[in-house]
């Protein structure tokens, strides 16, 4: 736990309390507990170290440097492509908490890559470089057609570790949707097929911690392609990396028990909430929770708040009951009580085979020819 000071408090309650999340005064508390989740709304962003530049900075930045090759050099050997990545600096095509993404090609085949450089500081550098090392640890245990696939890694930009996977044109899910001739259901049941495939992993249940449509790309075909391994864990691993871990994941995805806990492990219950959500997010095109402005008003409509079911003009008709039945699934309160991804998988099946053989029978009354009975002569007219 973290303890913040009234005057603090009491200068920023204003950004949560109106969510409604709050009913108490902050003029009442001398101290406030809160948890890392509620420390990271409230506090404001870490301001640069002015020494990180300093000749004994640089000389641990250097130690541990030498200490993530070593470490690559023993257990990722077989996936360090050293220098046959380059990178387009002038070509960055995404961002995120530890680092960014640009553009780069694979050599000897000229293949076109995505290379995700990790940004780390004096201060951040063991904590980024290490999530870094977890993902690509649980990553390269992954192979499957809604995953996408780990090239390598290499140590040969910004003296840090960049992990290297195919470039998808196409973009994530999120903006594919965007166009209205795009049909969401598919991307979902790769998704799902995706999911199950994880918390199903031979090594024991991978939990991916933080699922969204923008965490989901699209292949050259249409297929949707996990990815965005940083909050990933291998349940039952060996390497000392890959444990448990304080949640992660994105506020409007996230379940409710992540948001109660300052330690909890992610579970694949948390992956099936996420996936409810962004079940939601595709058949809408829209975030979860897009209509509210403050952390502290999503996380009053998580904990206490029924979820409302959008029109059928913002979903274009895709959200029908059983599709909205199967989110309403997703989102049940108690973790143990939520379907698994395996239970997920099969009902988003039945729902797709009922919606073709409707749309075959519709097919067949339009197109069936009206038989009609053959005229019989009227012999009682004289």
């Amino acid at each position: 736990m973290y303890v913040v000071s009234h005057e603090y408090f009491a200068e920023h309650f204003t950004r949560l309390s109106t969510g409604g999340l709050f009913r108490v005064q902050p003029q009442r508390l001398s101290w406030l507990m809160i948890s890392p989740l509620l420390l990271a709304i409230l506090m404001p962003p870490e301001q640069p170290d002015e020494n990180s530049s300093s000749p004994a900075s640089r000389r641990r930045r250097d130690s541990f440097l030498g200490e993530l090759q070593t470490s690559v050099d023993q257990r990722f050997a077989s996936i360090d492509l050293r220098d046959r990545v380059s990178r387009d600096t002038s070509k960055r095509i995404g961002f995120g908490t530890y680092g960014d993404v640009y553009q780069g090609t694979l050599q000897p085949n000229q293949q076109e890559v995505a290379v995700k450089v990790v940004r780390c500081g004096d201060k951040s550098a063991r904590p980024a470089l290490e999530g870094v090392l977890r993902e690509v640890y649980v990553w390269s245990k992954l192979r499957h057609e809604n995953i996408i696939e780990l090239l390598g890694i290499t140590t040969a930009f910004d003296n840090t570790i960049s992990i290297v996977s195919p470039l998808m044109s196409r973009g994530n899910a999120f903006d594919y949707v965007q166009n209205l001739d795009v049909d969401p259901r598919p991307l979902i049941l790769g998704i799902a097929n995706g999911l199950y495939y994880l918390h199903m992993h031979e090594q024991g249940p991978v939990v991916h911690g933080d699922i969204k449509g923008l965490n989901v790309l699209i292949s050259e075909d249409g297929h949707a392609l996990l990815t965005d391994f940083g909050f990933s864990h291998l349940s039952q691993a060996s390497f000392s990396l890959a444990a448990k871990q304080r949640p992660g994941g994105t506020l409007n995805w996230m379940p409710p028990e992540y948001l109660e806990a300052d330690e909890y492990e992610m579970t694949t219950a948390g992956d099936v909430w996420a996936f409810g959500m962004t079940a939601l997010e595709l058949l809408t095109r829209k975030r979860p929770f897009h209509h509210l402005n403050t952390n502290g008003a999503i996380m009053y409509h998580i904990f206490f708040k029924a979820r409302e079911r959008p029109s059928p003009d913002v979903s274009c008709s895709f959200l029908t009951d059983k599709w909205w039945n199967l989110c309403l699934s997703c989102w049940v309160r108690d973790p143990n009580r939520r379907p698994s991804m395996s239970s997920v998988v099969k009902n988003i099946r039945h729902i797709r085979r009922a919606s073709f053989l409707l749309k075959v029978r519709i097919l067949m009354a339009i197109t069936r020819p009206l038989h009609r009975q053959p005229r019989t002569s009227d012999t009682s007219r004289p």
